[in-house]
């Protein structure tokens, strides 16, 4: 597996110190320009965010998740049957249902619960 180097850019937060960040993976210029002006003006977010990012196995599982939600995203928004009709049937389940009212109700916020 070939190991991805990160480069990290200097914030300069709005409490007078700085930080360095690395972007996240797959994440587009104008995202990451709005992420970094946003952790400029918010210093205990980007320290979070620091945090989070010396975390390798916090940011492996974070990784895992992005790539499965892309995965299944794919899939639905394609139509596929498969996924669609085994996607139905789960939220048909007794068991499973109010889990699926409480995604539609809050999104993917609801879902990482």
């Amino acid at each position: 597996m070939a190991h991805l180097r990160l480069e990290k850019e200097l914030l300069n937060l709005s409490d007078g110190t700085s930080i360095r960040i690395a972007r996240t993976p797959g994440m587009g210029d104008k995202e990451w320009q709005d992420t970094k002006k946003y952790l400029e003006a918010n210093p205990e977010e980007a320290r979070r965010m620091e945090t989070f990012s010396r975390d390798a196995k916090a940011v492996r599982a974070w990784m895992q998740t992005q790539a499965i939600s892309e995965y299944y995203n794919t899939r639905l928004s394609n139509g596929d049957e498969t996924v669609t009709g085994k996607f139905s049937a789960l939220e048909k389940n007794a068991e499973l249902a109010h889990i699926f009212e409480d995604v539609k109700r809050g999104g993917n916020q609801a879902a990482m619960q």
